[in-house]
């Protein structure tokens, strides 16, 4: 056999893996909000289809391609695309799962758990699902055995045609998507930008920079997208229930010391003198955990009380902290003072996006006066 037929072989049968990775990726769809506009469903339908195809065929480069360059038996090249395609596809289904039950893909932390050492204490599962999972992966090798197969007999009777225009409709959907998703990004276009979270590896094109310079992006124009989709449905039901409070007459004044990476032992009279003063006889509020070693993560699990790794959601969605929410129906006036800038990360679309008048830029001098005062 000719290397050009076996890498041809091995481009139509990686294109029949991504139509089975179509399929499996309908479960990521299951959290996308139902709203929607017409080009929102056609971004999702060309993601879907240009995204796992895409992955599809990074696979049969990375792994096909070589094998085919270095062995010619027919059946050395058929298993080897079986073993490829399954895994591959064992990978996604799999990553279907993880997602279901962390809301984040596979990854360092997933792989530490299983490969750490500590995989039988972490997860126990009966003989039963060892068993179902064994005839799982029986049965998905089979039926990748058996399209291979077909792929290779429609291959060899030459069967298959259209493979170019194919390959130009995919890579026209994917440039296509990615484009779109720069302007929905520029122009804050919410259920778009909120239908690219959900995929493993998808990182969409971002051009806000450039966008603005061309005019796409300018603010009326943002403002006037987000005003068109606030009647959207949207995937967070935040909070779960409505709050409520007992009857007060006097609210007491409240003040947030925030420091990066500082922690609770050093907040003594030796280190922080000044505002260890400051906290005598105040209320000191000294159970909360962070739950993120970074900054963005710290800072919205602070005001929001729930994990971070819900940040993209409330960003797409401008939500703010039912707390800060509260407090402003309670006419508590409120000033933000901060070091860094508040666009980055953006504090000001998501923990402070209902301020008003808020400072996204705090100059060193206007600081230096608050902390004399």
């Amino acid at each position: 056999m000719k290397k050009f037929n076996a890498l041809k072989f091995g481009a139509w049968f990686f294109l029949a893996i991504s139509i089975l990775a179509i399929v499996v990726s309908f479960r990521y769809l299951n959290y996308v909000s139902t709203g929607g506009d017409w080009l929102t469903i056609i971004y999702r339908a060309a993601t879907v289809l240009s995204h796992c195809s895409a992955l599809s065929f990074l696979i049969y480069g990375l792994l096909f391609v070589p094998v085919a360059l270095l062995f010619k038996r027919k059946q050395v090249l058929i298993w080897c695309a079986v073993v490829i395609g399954s895994v591959s596809l064992l990978l996604f289904i799999l990553d279907t799962f993880v997602y279901d039950l962390y809301r984040f893909h596979i990854n360092g932390f997933v792989l530490d758990m299983v490969f750490g050492g500590a995989f039988s204490e972490i997860f126990v599962f009966d003989f039963l699902m060892y068993l179902k999972v064994a005839a799982f992966v029986v049965l998905l090798t089979a039926i990748v055995y058996l399209l291979a197969r077909i792929i290779w007999s429609l291959f060899e009777t030459d069967k298959l045609r259209g493979g170019n225009q194919i390959a130009s409709l995919l890579v026209g959907l994917l440039i296509g998507s990615h484009l779109l998703h720069a302007w929905a990004y520029a122009t804050s276009y919410r259920s778009i930008q909120q239908s690219s979270l959900y995929f493993p590896l998808y990182f969409p094109l971002r051009a806000n920079k450039l966008l603005s310079k061309l005019g796409v992006a300018a603010d009326n124009q943002k403002q006037e997208w987000e005003n068109l989709q606030d009647g959207n449905d949207k995937a967070i039901q935040y909070p779960l229930r409505p709050l409520t409070f007992d009857t007060v007459t006097k609210y007491p004044n409240i003040l947030f010391i925030l420091m990066d990476a500082w922690q609770f032992e050093t907040f003594n009279n030796e280190v922080t003198p000044n505002i260890f003063r400051f906290s005598e006889g105040k209320i000191l509020f000294n159970r909360h955990y962070s739950g993120s070693n970074g900054t963005r993560g710290g800072i919205f699990s602070m005001f929001y009380g729930i994990p971070s790794l819900y940040w993209e959601d409330f960003l797409i969605n401008r939500i703010s902290p039912v707390f800060l929410d509260e407090l402003q129906k309670r006419n508590y006036e409120m000033k933000i003072l901060a070091s860094a800038a508040l666009v980055s990360p953006e504090f000001d679309k998501t923990v402070f996006s209902k301020i008003n008048n808020l400072r996204t830029h705090t100059p060193g001098k206007i600081l230096q006066s608050v902390m004399k005062i």
